[in-house]
């Protein structure tokens, strides 16, 4: 979770929409909690996942869509396919997902029409295997972001991800 804040106070204030994707079973409003006070209006972002009902759901896109908020959980089920942010600039992978499809998926929900967009996937030293085994199947390469970063004396890497891989692309196909 230290990650993903550090990764969020570190867009410049003029990023777009973020969807941060999560695994199914994950709590997501504990997680929205913690994250309060990342967005302009110091509100926790909105949760899109499989429990809300539709009226929910569809307020949560709509803040996102109009720029009332700028940040958004969701399962890979619910957001991964079919969801239309045009000003979506980042989407970071909070989880791996099970397969390198629902990866295209959620990774194409940012940088669409040919927009610039930015993929962030958090994972662990044990989970680069998998991380690999999608850079294979899709026939990516991904930049290791510890090799990129200068660490200084006062600076700590969080704990929970040990691993940070990123993939920045200037536009993303439909998915």
């Amino acid at each position: 979770m230290a990650a993903l804040r550090v990764l969020l106070k570190a867009q410049p204030a003029s990023a777009g929409a973020t969807i941060v994707f999560c695994k199914e079973g994950r709590p997501m409003e504990r997680m929205a909690e913690a994250l309060a006070g990342l967005q302009e209006s110091g509100l926790p972002p909105d949760v899109l996942s499989d429990g809300q009902h539709l009226g929910t759901r569809a307020a949560a896109v709509r803040a996102l869509r109009d720029g009332s908020r700028t940040l958004l959980l969701s399962t890979y089920g619910m957001s991964a396919r079919g969801l239309d942010i045009p000003q979506c600039s980042h989407v970071i992978l909070f989880d791996l997902p099970k397969t390198h499809e629902a990866y295209t998926h959620a990774a194409g929900r940012c940088g669409r029409m040919g927009r610039p967009g930015s993929v962030t996937t958090i994972c662990t030293d044990k989970e680069l295997f998998v991380l690999q085994r999608i850079a294979n199947s899709l026939n990516l390469d991904f930049e290791d972001a510890r090799r990129s970063m200068s660490m200084s004396s006062t600076t700590r890497r969080p704990r929970r991800d040990k691993a940070s891989s990123s993939e920045s692309s200037e536009s993303s196909e439909s998915s």
